[in-house]
């Protein structure tokens, strides 16, 4: 928890209440204001259950015990509540009196508390306590306690105090202890809530800002807190703190900085005569045990200057320096319109010291603050999963991040992409068009394909027929076709054959045929035979009657760097022009230059031909015989050497040579030429 810089403390010992608003302003204590009040009651402890008031001379007592009051003591009445009460008997109007403002005249003390809480110019500061002697006690356990382990001196220590408080089992917040030079140690434990802040809880509703509790103390460390703050001590000095109250009193023993001794409560009224020499008394007593040497200085607070308490000690205590508690200007602030001694305040300032200064190393930290009160004010707690939750707090805005810089990343070159092909996009644009008009030409170059192919099914029919026929006259021989006609199932045939035994192998030549009729014949002299023939079917496959169009793959691209050089031969025209010559379809190795040699002569003598009849008639012969001569001779070139005049490169894969283009370039014959200007130009 961190520390406050403005602290509100209360003392409460019996009906009185003190308080002091304290804050810390550049090394000092500022006390901005004080405040007190009178409690109707004490405020009463509510102990579980089976708790019982422990005994003995440090036993945990009740707050009637210490004042000697009665658990339920008669309302306080001033004068005029007393005429009113008598006259109310005189004229018996006591039961007239609704309840309602019976309890709007009585005053609490938590109506006590929140108007004392009101008047506090604060809104915002830390509360510190003292727990009443009443409900505390002290054990002075003896032992080398210095010399133990702390986890084994807690537990030999909490123990003991088991031991001593009659077995009862106190709560570990419920107890803290002081080490002292010698080693010994004092416990200071307590049993149930602690009163006062149940009160605080009672009025909670009322008040604006919710208290925040952040220190419990003894009457005893606070007033050891105190003198180690506010006086200069020597090392060896004793001191004597003797803090007198209305219902009981105490007294510490220092020396130096170090607690010797803390006495056991006196329950005198401080108007009895006898308070200062019971004081007096246990003071001496306690010096004779053993507990302190002589003292060196007696310093005085709470309401000992009601009682003249330092003129009694001077007397009785010749050489001993006595005087009243007061405030070091150089470390407290002091409102300039104070009249105040802070004689009474010194255990309030005591709690505002040990909260204000706590990394002091004279400071003890004594606090029995409860843990229940702690928990609910720590306004952030952390166990393993909160840990785990804030570290995925801290850890979850990174990688959203990083998460958020990747798909920013991503995004950004995704829009860069999108620019570039609306870009590429914009820059083909124009091609939609013409992709739309091909595809509805491809779409209507479809529809006529399709129609064109129902159409053109079986348009083969009579020529594969009479393909077939011819095959089979010519592979018989000796057999007339006289006559032919088509029937509704085939073809019927009728005819002469020299020989009866032709008849049959002819029908063989067909799918299904059958022979109908055979009657010999004579002819000139000769017997002959006269048959008929019913086909039914010429070949078993029915698509061969469709023409089939072959459509040739796409070919390859080939840079110019990986074909071969290709020659093109340039050739005196011969008075006619090729300007294309058919592809030559896949032959054999063997047979490719002949058939070459075959096609390119009978085509060349073909468009001479043609060349011939255009001619004009004055030209003579001699120019075309040069050119046939040429001619003749290129042919004879075209056997030796076939890449004179193929453009492309003729690739021979397993004994096949696919020759894909062959071109000669021949002049045209142009209108108005002759015979002898053709043959003259080179």
């Amino acid at each position: 928890m961190s520390v406050p810089k403005r602290i509100l403390s209360l003392y409460q010992d019996g009906v009185e209440l003190k308080t002091v608003l304290a804050s810390l302003h550049k090394g000092k204590i500022k006390i901005e204001a004080i405040d007190q009040a009178t409690l109707v009651t004490p405020f009463q402890q509510h102990l579980e259950e089976g708790d019982e008031t422990a005994s003995g001379a440090d036993a945990l007592e009740s707050p009637e015990d210490a004042f000697g009051i009665d658990a339920s003591p008669p309302a306080i009445v001033d004068d005029d509540q007393e005429k009113t009460q008598e006259n109310d008997q005189a004229f018996g109007s006591v039961d007239e009196v609704s309840e309602k403002e019976q309890f709007e005249e009585e005053e609490t003390n938590e109506d006590i508390l929140l108007s004392l809480m009101t008047r506090v110019p604060a809104k915002r500061y830390a509360h510190a306590l003292n727990l009443p002697r009443s409900l505390v006690n002290t054990l002075h356990l003896r032992g080398e306690y210095t010399q133990m382990k702390p986890k084994n001196r807690d537990k030999q220590i909490f123990n003991e105090i088991v031991e001593r408080l009659d077995e009862t089992v106190i709560p570990k917040d419920h107890y803290d202890c002081l080490l002292t030079q010698k080693g010994e140690a004092y416990a200071f434990a307590y049993k149930g809530d602690i009163p006062i802040i149940q009160a605080f809880d009672d009025i909670q509703s009322h008040l604006k800002v919710k208290p925040r509790f952040v220190s419990v103390c003894t009457d005893e460390v606070a007033l050891v807190n105190l003198l180690r703050y506010n006086y200069e001590v020597e090392s060896e000095e004793i001191i004597a703190i003797i803090n007198i109250e209305d219902v009981q009193s105490s007294f510490i023993i220092t020396q130096g900085h170090s607690v010797v001794h803390f006495s056991q409560s006196i329950r005198e009224e401080l108007n009895s005569s006898s308070l200062l020499n019971t004081i007096s008394g246990r003071l001496l007593y306690d010096q004779d045990l053993g507990h302190y040497q002589d003292i060196d200085r007696i310093i005085l607070a709470g309401e000992a200057r009601q009682i003249n308490a330092k003129e009694y000690f001077e007397e009785n205590n010749d050489g001993i320096s006595v005087e009243y508690f007061s405030l070091d200007p150089d470390k407290f602030i002091i409102p300039e319109e104070s009249t105040e001694t802070f004689t009474d305040y010194a255990i309030p300032l005591g709690l505002a010291v040990q909260v204000l200064f706590p990394k002091k190393k004279d400071t003890l930290l004594i606090n029995l603050l409860p843990d229940y009160v702690y928990r609910r004010q720590k306004a952030f707690k952390l166990a393993w999963h909160g840990l785990l939750l804030l570290i995925m707090i801290f850890l979850v805005p990174l990688g959203v991040n990083w998460l958020h810089e990747k798909k920013a990343e991503a995004y950004k070159e995704a829009q860069q992409k999108i620019s570039h092909l609306e870009k590429s996009i914009n820059d083909i644009e124009w091609v939609t068009y013409m992709v739309d008009s091909l595809s509805m030409a491809h779409s209507l170059a479809e529809e006529n394909l399709a129609s064109l192919t129902k159409l053109s099914e079986g348009t083969l029919r009579w020529s594969i027929s009479f393909q077939q026929l011819l095959l089979a006259l010519e592979e018989v021989n000796g057999l007339w076709i006289a006559d032919l006609r088509s029937t509704e199932n085939g073809i019927e045939l009728s005819g002469l054959s020299l020989y009866r035994n032709r008849i049959p192998r002819f029908i063989e030549y067909f799918e299904d045929a059958e022979i109908t009729s055979v009657v010999p014949k004579d002819v000139r002299g000769k017997t002959v035979y006269s048959f008929m023939v019913s086909v039914n079917a010429v070949t078993q496959d029915v698509s061969a009657f469709n023409p089939r169009i072959i459509i040739p793959p796409p070919r390859p691209m080939e840079s110019l760097e990986s074909s071969s050089p290709i020659t093109i031969i340039e050739e005196q025209p011969i008075a006619a022009v090729i300007d294309t010559v058919p592809e030559v379809p896949l032959l054999a190795a063997s047979d490719t230059l002949d058939l070459i040699d075959s096609a390119m002569a009978d085509l060349a003598l073909e468009q001479l031909e043609d060349s011939l009849l255009s001619a004009e008639a004055f030209d003579t012969l001699m120019p075309i015989t040069m050119d046939i001569a040429r001619l003749a001779d290129s042919l004879d070139r075209l056997k030796t050497d076939s890449s004179a005049f193929v453009q492309k490169e003729i690739v021979i894969d397993h004994s096949t040579i696919e020759v894909t283009q062959i071109a000669l370039k021949i002049h045209r014959v142009m209108s108005g030429e002759s015979l002898k200007s053709i043959a003259r130009k080179k």
